[in-house]
């Protein structure tokens, strides 16, 4: 519902992180769902539901890890893989600026971006724009 925030990663830094088991794919963005067969390849089955979204996101240009065999809820990774982080239109500037002070305050994370998402005045759209 646009009220959160999502991690823009470093690509490359997080690939060198998770070599063994895991893989990176570009998201495909769809008009309709395509069903695949579980019983033909499970496998692939899978990758295309985890690596599939409607078109409407499309700008995201989303690229997902998928990690194999680890069965954590939750990976660790490198901070410095992070490389911005994007706010929702419906996020209040409150908690962007709560957020921004947590993140500008460890000088650890001084190279991180914000940015913003916000409706477009021209077109039915979002449009993302820098905010420090």
């Amino acid at each position: 519902k646009h009220k959160g925030a999502c991690i823009g990663f470093k690509t490359k830094a997080l690939q060198a992180d998770y070599k063994s088991d895991s893989y990176f794919s570009k998201v495909k963005y769809y008009r309709k769902i395509i069903t695949k067969n579980l019983s033909r390849s499970r496998e692939a089955a899978i990758a295309h539901w985890a690596c599939s979204k409607g078109k409407n996101w499309h700008y995201e240009k989303e690229v997902r890890i998928i990690l194999g065999s680890r069965d954590s809820e939750f990976v660790p990774f490198n901070l410095h893989s992070i490389e911005e982080i994007i706010f929702g239109c419906l996020v209040s500037e409150d908690k962007k600026k709560n957020l921004e002070n947590l993140i500008f305050n460890l000088k650890e994370l001084s190279w991180i971006v914000t940015s913003e998402m916000n409706m477009s005045n021209k077109e039915y759209k979002l449009e993302k724009n820098k905010r420090n």
